[in-house]
């Protein structure tokens, strides 16, 4: 008897697989470009109602609609860090006196801690400014 033995496919060329692999990924860079370059306004609009979102959560209304209105939410809470340096500075003033508050003042505004939760969407340079207002407010009374 005769054995059947298994025969091989002839093997494709080796530079036409290449150039057919090379056509695939130049079509598929070339089409995820494209729509990368379409979607890229949408991807952006999405992004800002997201930021617009976050902001509207962590603030009140009103603090929240003023960045939202000068078209940059993210300068509300350095502004309120900054306000927070003069409230320390008016608290000093009004509890213990000038050379006090200038050195308060000085130190807050150097504070690594108050440039960093300056620098965030959160709410605590915004619960900085209210207390330190109310403490010298209540210094000022007494």
């Amino acid at each position: 008897m005769s054995a059947i033995q298994p025969v091989a496919p002839p093997s494709p060329a080796s530079r036409a697989m290449i150039v057919t692999l090379g056509g695939v990924a130049l079509l598929s860079g070339f089409l995820l470009t494209l729509v990368y370059q379409l979607t890229l306004p949408y991807i952006e609009a999405n992004q800002r109602l997201a930021v617009e979102r976050a902001v509207f959560k962590i603030y009140p209304q009103a603090q929240a609609r003023v960045g939202v209105v000068l078209g940059a939410p993210w300068l509300v809470n350095p502004v309120l860090g900054a306000l927070a340096v003069v409230a320390v500075y008016w608290l000093g003033r009004e509890a213990y006196g000038e050379g006090i508050a200038k050195g308060g003042a000085l130190l807050a505004a150097a504070s690594p801690f108050l440039v960093f939760m300056s620098a965030e969407y959160m709410n605590h340079a915004t619960a900085l400014v209210y207390v330190t207002v109310y403490l010298a407010s209540v210094a000022r009374l007494t």
